[in-house]
């Protein structure tokens, strides 16, 4: 039984003619692609250079099979900028296309050829002569179909036949020899469409040359084609206990020349804050509550069309990042369980693994400077939970002004990643995340807005007649920096092994900090690969700083880790 002429063709074959692919042949199963986009934006099948090949529109137009026509295809142009021309003519929609037609995007833009592979009987082109500078009708010439030779096969060319003024017997005699020449000819091209394929090793089919790996992307390129897909926020949250709603303070003593923040050493030798209930020490002018608070600016990057962003944890939820204490609180006083002070030099270092999240909640008693034997003075409130919430939580897009309201949405339990959703009326292009493994020096590209570079401000005058003012807003800039992943940390899930970065990537980068937390880390292919979230400096000024891998970003979208919110 033969095979279907439709079932043959196996690849979806593009030529590229000029622009930045010039002299490059693309090709595509053709079971696995009944479209064929083409256009700058890196979601393309067939993808055009940002810079090089600038007249092509992110999302230009596509090739599809008609779905009313077997082996027949449709060209269409989705809106571009400069239009799509097949053969010379500007395609307006949607046009038929056939194989070894000529696609131009835009008037002087890059131009390819569609074909297949092979191509099928009576596909060929009919191209018309011309003789002497005369245009002369387009008429198929007396020849057999080309055949797209086969391995181990070799094109049929046929002589021309050239017409003579007198025939006479010669004549006809060559016409004849010509005529059995066609039609054996003929023949053999239908022997050679008809017969067994060539066999390849263990008797199978000769497979097709597999498809060219697409070129690495330049730094210039991953930037440009994922500017529009990475956020700056803004952020600034209040801790609080969850049974009544109420904020939590750092308890201070009031003192002969200020105050001292108060902290407690428990049982198992750990140094944490006093955190008391602003209710608790409302009337009590022995001392006074400050509140746990933190906030800042960071960068993500949008994973979902429906407004989903990755960010760090310590970015969108920073109650569950170790606690960055306000000045003013060292040196602090140290008490113990009983209220004894113990000491009053109280130092970051003390509490420098604190994770506000994580503290404990006490009720507050009258004496501090002496304790009774025996007798705890200073209690914990058991059972009392303590989480924190977000104040102000704003996303804002490259060279914009505008700010977007965004809430929590999940955080990690295993690593520094959170997602926070905006709250956007229009579907948005995400990143895409990478499922293949890192290498050890492997080249990637790191994208946010680090707080060390300038800020841009413009100044926008509002159209509300209630409100006639005009104020500088900033407008964040991203920024890239390339950089290579210098070194890989993984740690398994094993009580006795450890290492300080956990699982991490290190980078060789230095360039980025505070405000680039969250921010992607992209490899060649324009692919996150993990999530820039800390640096390390020693004595000397050497700084290192670390990516988390992008697997955990991705079990936190599946839902197989995190705490909802």
């Amino acid at each position: 039984m033969e095979t279907p002429v439709h079932e043959q063709i196996r690849q979806l074959v593009i030529r590229h003619q000029t622009g930045s692919k010039a002299r490059q042949i693309e090709y595509f199963q053709f079971a696995d692609h009944p479209t064929l986009t083409f256009g700058r934006a890196t979601t393309n099948h067939v993808r055009f250079d940002p810079q090089l090949d600038n007249v092509v529109s992110r999302e230009h137009g596509w090739i599809e099979k008609d779905p009313n026509q077997a082996l027949s295809f449709l060209l269409k142009d989705n809106q571009s900028s400069n239009g799509t021309y097949l053969n010379g003519k500007r395609v307006k929609d949607t046009v038929a296309i056939n194989p070894g037609d000529r696609v131009r995007l835009g008037k002087e833009g890059p131009e390819f050829i569609f074909d297949l592979d092979p191509r099928p009987m009576g596909e060929t082109r009919i191209v018309p002569v011309r003789r002497n500078g005369s245009p002369r009708a387009e008429v198929p010439p007396v020849m057999p179909t080309a055949v797209a030779p086969e391995a181990g096969s070799q094109p049929v060319l046929l002589p021309e036949v050239k017409p003579v003024s007198r025939p006479g017997k010669a004549v006809w005699w060559a016409a004849a020899v010509g005529g059995l020449l066609i039609l054996g000819a003929l023949a053999f091209a239908n022997w050679l469409q008809s017969g067994p394929e060539p066999q390849g090793p263990g008797g199978g089919p000769v497979s097709p040359p597999p498809p060219a790996p697409p070129a690495p992307l330049t730094n210039a390129e991953i930037a440009a084609a994922n500017r529009d897909k990475v956020v700056y926020i803004e952020n600034n949250w209040q801790l609080f206990e969850i049974e009544s709603g109420e904020d939590v303070y750092h308890l201070h003593l009031r003192r002969p020349g200020g105050t001292h923040a108060l902290f407690l050493r428990l049982s198992d030798g750990k140094v944490v804050p006093y955190l008391v209930l602003r209710s608790a020490i409302t009337n009590n002018p022995a001392v006074e509550g400050r509140p746990i608070i933190g906030g800042g600016t960071g960068t993500g990057f949008v994973v979902g069309a429906d407004g989903l962003v990755m960010t760090n944890a310590h970015v969108a939820a920073g109650w569950h990042a170790r606690y960055n204490f306000p000045p003013g609180t060292f040196p602090g006083l140290l008490l113990d369980e009983y209220g004894n002070r113990l000491r009053d030099d109280v130092g970051p270092a003390d509490v420098a693994d604190w994770v506000p999240a994580r503290g404990r909640l006490f009720a507050v008693e009258a004496r501090f400077s002496q304790g009774i034997s025996g007798t705890k003075l200073i209690r914990v409130l058991v059972g009392r939970e303590l989480d924190g919430r977000n104040k102000v939580l704003r996303v804002t897009f490259a060279g914009q002004t505008q700010r977007s309201e965004a809430q929590l949405a999940r955080v990690s339990e295993k690593h520094d990643v959170a997602t926070i959703r905006m709250n956007v009326g229009s579907d948005l292009e995400p990143v895409t995340l990478s499922k293949e493994p890192v290498r050890q020096g492997q080249s990637v590209v790191v994208m946010g807005y680090p707080a060390v570079s300038p800020d841009e401000y413009v100044l926008v005058r509002t159209k509300n007649v209630f409100n006639r003012s005009a104020e500088y807003v900033k407008k964040p800039n991203s920024s890239a920096n390339p950089a290579a992943i210098s070194r890989i940390f993984d740690e398994p899930d094993d009580l006795f092994f450890f290492n300080t970065m956990g699982s991490s990537y290190e980078l060789s980068v230095n360039t980025t900090g505070a405000g680039n937390s969250g921010g992607p880390v992209f490899n060649e292919k324009g692919e996150v690969v993990g999530i820039f979230y800390a640096g390390r400096q020693d004595g000397s000024g050497t700084r290192n700083t670390y990516a988390v891998p992008i697997k955990y970003g991705q079990e936190l979208m599946q839902g197989q880790s995190g705490i909802g919110n």
